[in-house]
């Protein structure tokens, strides 16, 4: 066996592992309840990626894991690790990879935040009180240049011991109070410390004045108690604060310069020019920026908030025909009949995989500050696609750091990317990698697209008609559901080449599920 992916299944302990050191190259028992790291784990001297995170696991750092010298990825982030991190780990698999792994006096990370600012705690990016269900929120998101490397996995046996938690445990925590203000001269951010009198423009609110000082004060010096997790993001830490006229935010700094705006050489007016630009962009399927601030090297941008959360939790991490978030551990939503919603039903499906083509289609159509140049996401997967209360899909992160290892992104490989997606909603399946697309090409073309729906999809639909030998021809919904996986085969064409662009996407999603004319007088959809 060389990959076995044993994540998100609730058991509390591993055992066996030692059994597989001849052949494991690639092991996930992420999202799990294990208490102790496997025994038998330094064993695995072939093991390439290892993805140990979220679970309460204690052990040694890095006597009790198998040789890092080998391992090409490695997550450890949010255990109970002891022993010590040095540089040279946290420069080979990324500070993300020892989030919260271990608490500050039983593992020490060489070359951390200072103390002033520590790493960032679990969480989507999810206000930490239940708020009213219209209220304004707004997003100021912390960048941090990282590297994303997707976890290649094929779903296998294992031998687990252990029991699954029969629940979810509830949680509630404490609403914010008013922020005390800043008295200090400087604030830390990430490692560097700011002036706390850097402005922060916000685009619709030119009359508000704020500084960076507003913001540490509302984040408590960026501390623990205000930090959300960054699920799938090129972005670093997220910061949950209450602003002035009840604005919620959170804060994300791109240390250096951002992709595609100005600035690279310190050009402190180039890089706000810039950020102004990418600020007037607006669609109903993108998250815009609101504002920023600039504070040195250091970039902060502000978003709108979307409460629901990303299409990653609703598709694979939510209970089916039920989102009432308090019986799934979160406090995201109030628990109202209104709230329960699902995306298990496919027109709900179709229109978030059309949304989401136009969304990214508007960006492909460039700005002005690019010169006509297109707008190239690079990161299109699940955690970066949010839901908003009318579960419209919101496409975020389109705005990061300069990478120079990923090389130059295009609108091919994002086509690419919305391919997968496609696959992703239609068939429900998790974790997709080259392997698992070219299994869903070759299903396809050869023409058992069914095969591969989504039983939550099949479910629904049999639900309200015929199934089973009465059954001798699709479905309308069915014949949908098939031709927007040969979309996504088209999409993922190896050729670039090949692809087609997002406009031309969006056109043939439209012709697969037409829009009922409007009402008379009414207004057309969005293009």
């Amino acid at each position: 066996m060389a990959s076995l992916n044993a994540s998100r299944n609730g058991f509390t302990s591993v055992v066996g592992v030692d059994g597989l050191a001849a052949g494991l190259v690639v092991l996930d028992v992420s999202g799990n309840r294990i208490a102790a790291v496997p025994e038998g784990l330094r064993r695995l001297t072939r093991v390439r990626r290892l993805d140990m995170s979220q679970n309460s696991m204690a052990g040694k750092f890095p006597d009790d894991l198998p040789p890092l010298d080998g391992v090409e990825f490695l997550d450890i982030s949010d255990n109970n690790f002891s022993g010590v991190v040095n540089s040279t780990w946290v420069t080979k698999f990324g500070r993300s990879a020892f989030l919260r792994a271990g608490n500050a006096t039983s593992l020490v990370i060489e070359d951390n935040p200072p103390a002033s600012a520590p790493a960032p705690a679990p969480a989507t990016m999810t206000p930490s009180s239940g708020g009213k269900k219209h209220k304004r929120v707004v997003l100021i998101v912390v960048v941090v240049v990282c590297g994303v490397v997707a976890v290649s996995a094929a779903v296998a046996f294992m031998a687990l011991a252990g029991c699954v938690a029969c629940g979810f445990s509830r949680r509630r925590k404490r609403g914010k109070k008013a922020a005390a203000a800043w008295e200090d001269d400087e604030v830390a951010v990430g490692a560097v410390k700011v002036a706390a009198t850097a402005p922060v423009v916000l685009v619709e609110r030119p009359l508000m004045e704020l500084t960076l000082a507003d913001l540490a004060a509302a984040t408590s010096g960026f501390g623990r108690e205000s930090q959300l997790a960054d699920v799938g993001g090129r972005s670093g830490a997220a910061y949950r604060a209450v602003l002035p006229g009840d604005l919620h935010v959170v804060v994300r700094v791109v240390d250096g310069a951002v992709a595609g705006v100005g600035g690279d050489d310190g050009d402190v007016a180039a890089a706000a020019a810039g950020l102004r630009e990418l600020a007037r962009l607006r669609h109903p399927n993108i998250l815009p920026l609101l504002g920023y601030c600039i504070a040195g090297k250091e970039k902060l941008l502000l978003y709108e908030y979307i409460e629901k959360g990303n299409l990653y939790r609703w598709l694979h991490e939510l209970p089916a025909s039920s989102m009432d978030m308090e019986e799934t551990g979160t406090d995201m939503w109030d628990t109202t009949e209104q709230d329960k919603k699902s995306i298990d039903d496919w027109p709900t499906r179709y229109h978030i995989i059309l949304g989401i083509a136009r969304g990214l289609a508007f960006l492909h159509q460039g700005w002005a500050g690019s010169s006509g140049r297109p707008i190239v996401h690079g990161n299109l997967v699940p955690t970066n696609i949010l839901l908003d209360d009318d579960l419209e899909p919101r496409i975020s992160d389109y705005i990061h750091p300069v990478d120079s290892n990923n090389g130059e992104l295009t609108p091919e490989s994002d086509v690419y990317s919305f391919g997968v997606l496609v696959f992703e909603l239609v068939t429900g399946q998790v974790r997709w990698d080259d392997s698992t697309v070219s299994w869903a090409r070759g299903v396809i073309r050869n023409r058992k697209s069914l095969n591969i729906v989504d039983a939550r999809l099949r479910e629904e639909e049999e639900e309200g008609g015929t199934s089973g030998a009465a059954k001798t021809t699709m479905t309308v919904a069915e014949r949908e559901m098939v031709e927007c996986l040969q979309v996504g085969f088209l999409c993922t064409a190896h050729s670039p080449e090949k692809r087609p662009s997002m406009q031309q996407v969006v056109g043939v999603l439209k012709d697969i599920r037409p829009a009922p004319p409007p009402p008379a007088g009414g207004v057309g959809e969005t293009p």
